[in-house]
C-alpha cells in the first residue's frame, strides 16, 4: 500500500469543482446576488440608550411603619415592580419629559407628527424590563438616530422618579 499516493478523498471535491465549473458560479452569483440585499436591510445600525432604577423590596424603617404599603411576599413585589413599569409609559409622565427636553432646547418631535401621536409612538418604543434576580429594573429605547436618544431616556426617568414620588 502506497502512503505518499493522494487519497482519492481530498481529489474528488476539487475535480467535480473542476468539471462543474460553471454550476459552481452560478451557484456562487445567486448567494451574493441574494446576500447583498439582506446585508443591506440588516446592517443598518440601530442605537440604544437605558437607564436603571431600583425597587427596594421594604421602606426603610422609621418610628412608625405601616403594614399596609411593605410587601409581604414575592407576588406582591412582582405586582409593584409591574405596576411600576406601567407608570413609567404612562401619557403624564411621557409629556412631562417631553416639556422638560423643550425647556432645555431639545424638540425631539417630528415635524410630521403631532405630540399626541409622538407620545403615542413613545409609549410604544419605550420598553421596561426588570433585571432578572436582582431589584433593579431598566428602561430604554432602540433607534436608528443616536442624537439625543441618552437625553429622552433620563428625560423619562426623571419624570418617572418626579411623578412616583408626588403620587407616593
Amino acid at each position: 500500500m502506497d502512503t505518499n499516493a493522494p487519497s482519492s478523498a481530498r481529489i474528488a471535491p476539487i475535480q467535480s469543482f473542476l468539471r462543474h465549473w460553471r454550476i459552481s458560479a452560478v451557484v456562487a452569483l445567486l448567494v451574493i446576488l441574494g446576500g447583498i440585499p439582506f446585508a443591506w436591510i440588516q446592517g443598518q445600525s440601530t442605537y440604544n440608550a437605558e437607564s436603571v432604577f431600583m425597587v427596594a423590596p421594604a421602606y426603610m424603617k422609621n418610628l412608625e411603619t405601616d403594614k399596609e404599603i411593605e410587601l409581604q411576599s414575592n407576588s406582591q413585589y412582582l405586582q409593584f415592580v409591574f405596576h411600576l413599569s406601567k407608570t413609567v409609559t404612562r401619557y403624564d409622565v411621557l409629556k412631562k419629559a417631553l416639556l422638560e427636553l423643550k425647556s432645555k432646547g431639545i424638540d425631539l418631535k417630528p415635524p410630521a407628527l403631532t405630540e399626541r401621536k409622538f407620545i403615542e409612538s413613545l409609549q410604544k418604543t419605550t420598553y421596561v424590563r426588570s433585571i432578572p434576580e436582582t431589584y433593579m429594573v431598566r428602561i430604554g429605547r432602540d433607534d436608528n438616530d443616536k442624537e439625543h436618544l441618552d437625553t429622552l431616556i433620563n428625560a423619562i426617568t426623571d419624570a418617572f422618579i418626579q411623578t412616583t414620588r408626588e403620587e407616593q
